[in-house]
């Protein structure tokens, strides 16, 4: 077959299919993506509000802050931001008892 002569119907269906199977698994890696970057948002906001109740400053002074200490600590905004919830979590929850029932 030459560039000019026709596809088959066939041929042009086959092409279309691998196109559509491309486009989503593109579009499958994106919504991953997207995810991902809702959730470490979700924490990075968390931990800005746990730092504007704990230090008294600003929500943006406090991501300020996480972004010092992820440069500092060549880690990623989000990862400083989900440590400080954890240990906050934590702390909280042990402050509590621990979870046991206290009635």
């Amino acid at each position: 077959m030459t560039v000019l002569e026709p596809k088959s119907a066939a041929g042009g269906a086959a092409d279309v299919s691998d196109l559509l199977r491309r486009r989503v698994a593109e579009l499958e890696e994106l919504t991953i993506e997207l995810h991902s970057a809702l959730e470490a948002r979700e924490v990075i906001g968390q931990a800005k509000g746990i730092l504007v109740e704990r230090e008294g400053c600003s929500p943006d002074q406090a991501f300020q802050r996480l972004m010092r200490v992820a440069e500092q600590t060549d880690r990623k905004v989000h990862e400083v931001a989900a440590g400080l919830v954890a240990r906050t979590v934590a702390r909280r929850y042990l402050a509590n008892g621990g979870g046991a029932d206290r009635t």
